[in-house]
Formats: C-alpha cells, structure tokens, sequence
C-alpha cells in the first residue's frame, strides 16, 4: 500500500483564498491524503470556511502564536507517513503529491527531501507566472545539501518530508515569526541528498497581505537565520559544497547584496577580506562586446568586472542608443564590430539574436546562461570586490541600492 500522506494548512484570518488552498489538497491524483486545517486564532470567516467541508478534512483550533506553532500542531495531530505544507493562500496542482511520491519510490532513499519549482500567482491580476531558475546552478546543485537552502532556492510549500526528520531533527522553531521555513531546511537538508523536480508542483500566490511583506521582523529574522547557518558550516563542508572559503564569502556576500542584508554583508566582507587570493592568472580575453544593454547586460558587466574582464562596449539593435554610455561603457552598433569579436547575447531569449549574429559573420558569439554558469564556476579578484562592496556599504541611499545590478 502506498504511504499516507498528511498535508497541513496553517491559517490565520485567511479565509478567503482557504478554500481554494482546501480544494487543491482533497483534489489531488494521490488519493491516499489527509488534510489537516490548523486555525492560528483567527478573527475572520476561517473557521466557517474550514468547517464547510465537514469530515473531508481535520480541523484543529489553537489560540494564535504563529505559523511555526501551527505547523507543529499539525505534525502532532498527523497520521500520515509523510509531511506536506500547504500555506493558505498557495494552490497545489492536482499531481503534486502523486508526482512526489513517485519519485521518491523510485529511489532507494524513502526518506530523502523532495522539493520542486513552483509557478507565481500574481494578484491582483491573477496572472500564473513561472519562477524563473536561477541559471548560476546545475540541477546538482539543487540537490546538494544546504546549497539550496542557504542561496533561498526552496519554497516550501513545494516540499515533501517522511515524519523521521521531525524525530531527528525537531520541530518549527516557535520563537521565529517568520523565515522559519529555512531554519528547518538547514537542519533536515544538510548531509542530506534532495530530491530536485525541475517542474512547477504549486502555484505560490503573491499579494500585498503574505508575511513577507507585512510583518516588519522578516528581513531581521532572514538574516538572523542566514548568520547561524553560515557559522554552523564546518570547513569540511565548504569545501565540498563550493570548492574552498574563497567562493563560498563570494556567493554569499552576493546574496547578501541581492536582499539588502546589511548585517550579513558586513559579515562576509570581513570575512571574504580575510581569505588569501587563489593563485590564478586572469584569462586573456579579446574584446568582449554584450549585446543589448539591458538589466542582464548590466549584471553579467558586473560579473565579468569581479573577474578581471572589463566590457569594452555594449552594442544594441536600437539605434537611439549608439553613441550614448550606460554604466560608463560606450553603445555601438554592430556594423563598427570585428567579425572575431567575443559577443556575449544577454536577452532573455537569445536564439533569434544568436542565429542572426552567426548569418552575418560572427564566429565567437556566447549567451547570457551559459557565460552567467561559467562565471560562477570561477573564481573572482578579490580587490575588485571589496573595492565595489566597500563602496556600497558607504552609502546605503535607496537611490544607491537601485544602481546596483
């Protein structure tokens, strides 16, 4: 018999996306579910919603004390095998547990985390959008340890645990408002081997009344959580996870800058300051040349800059821009370019770019993916980071962080 899966909504005052969160968890293809309503001590119509379903779900009601304990009411309560979250206003696909289930019986690790990439539902429009992969990963990087966790590539309505974690590793940390999420991941995924589905199994709804956005702790929470595990990490594990400290204080403090975490940034500053130059020679290159000056553009300059490789010019179907600058580097068009020019596409679909460079004459033409995936693999110059991020850290003006890639 196939095992029983629990999936738990923790709500509070969400009653009206709950029952289209209710309805996706009793209609999924696996049939062998239980659906657990856990109501945070909520002032709205919840428990009216919740009750309307009768003995089609298990409804449990707790004073309020956040998602956390909610959660852990849930996991008490369970008779399933397996865990599955499913937040109030998130909408699971019909196949999400079946899927899930597959995979992992296909395995030999029956306990192994599962986790997938999820679709935005975008309100007020109601627009589905996909959450768009973050291309400086392989699928093995997906699945390797606390990667995932520490570069905040898990949604976690998207995951799928056996009960055992719980017994291992504990439960939701209850004094954590927010961002606690994380804080389990760390400990059930490090010296784990995830299981990746690179398939959209959730629609993550995003409105102006989630957590995130409304409770003022969630920034201070997220960085609180990132310093602990980065000082939990033990030097064996860096070294297998990202090759050596060097990356590591990079990727991180790229993260960092990514969220705005001031206290985090500072922290691998110093750290990354601290770490020996790895012993390589910047690779001579000839003239790189990005093409369409974009916010991809903009970044992959960045990039190639923390590398030792300066962009000689961005070029760009769009005549108004030829001869202007953007970030201090001059605009040509492609008529001034020699045919062996290192060209680097950095439009979201390149191919049309791509086919009509080649037609032309040019022999060295790369896309923005596979230049961002190579970059990443290599190392960066440690004194133009610091020089770059000791500027930033002067002067955290909005005006200043909206500059930034």
């Amino acid at each position: 018999m196939l095992p029983k899966v629990s999936i738990i909504i923790p709500v509070y005052n969400g009653g009206d996306y709950l029952g289209e969160a209710i309805d996706s968890a009793l209609n999924q293809t696996y049939q062998n579910c239980e659906v657990i309503v856990v109501n945070d001590g909520s002032t709205d119509d919840t428990e009216q919603v919740a009750r309307s379903y009768g003995d089609r779900i298990r409804y449990l009601k707790k004073e309020n004390g956040g998602v956390s304990s909610a959660l852990n009411v849930g996991i008490k309560n369970m008779e399933g095998e397996y865990f599955s979250w499913l937040s109030h206003d998130d909408i699971y696909y019909p196949w999400k547990i079946e899927c899930q289930i597959e995979m992992l019986m296909e395995g030999k690790d029956k306990h192994a985390p599962v986790y997938s990439s999820w679709n935005s539902l975008v309100m007020p429009e109601g627009t589905v959008e996909p959450a768009l992969p973050d291309y400086r990963f392989s699928k093995e990087d997906y699945q390797n340890e606390i990667l995932p966790v520490l570069f905040g590539l898990i949604n976690g309505c998207t995951v799928l645990l056996h009960k055992s974690h719980f017994e291992r590793v504990g439960l939701f940390d209850e004094t954590l408002l927010t961002a606690q999420d994380y804080d389990m991941w760390f400990r059930i995924f490090r010296r784990r081997k995830a299981i990746y589905i690179n398939s959209p199994l959730i629609k993550y709804r995003s409105h102006a009344a989630q957590g995130s956005i409304t409770i003022s702790e969630f920034s201070q929470n997220c960085q609180d959580i990132q310093l602990k595990m980065i000082k939990q990490i033990t030097k064996e594990e860096i070294e297998v996870i990202f090759g050596g400290y060097y990356k590591f204080y990079f990727d991180m403090l790229r993260m960092a800058d990514l969220n705005r975490w001031t206290q985090v940034m500072q922290q691998m500053l110093d750290e990354f300051g601290k770490t020996l130059e790895p012993a390589h020679k910047v690779p001579t290159r000839q003239e790189v040349v990005l093409y369409c000056a974009g916010r991809n553009g903009r970044r992959l300059k960045e990039e190639l800059y923390f590398r030792g490789v300066d962009v000689e010019w961005f070029s760009d179907g769009n005549p108004a821009l030829w001869n202007t600058k953007i970030d201090g580097v001059q605009v040509v068009s492609l008529n001034t370019l020699s045919k062996d020019t290192c060209i680097i596409v950095t439009k979201d679909n390149p191919e049309e770019v791509v086919s009509m460079l080649y037609e032309q004459g040019y022999k060295n033409v790369r896309t923005y993916d596979e230049m961002s995936m190579e970059l990443h693999k290599s190392l960066p110059v440690k004194e133009r980071v610091l020089d770059h991020y000791m500027r930033l850290q002067k002067s955290v003006s909005e005006e200043l962080w909206n500059e930034r890639i």
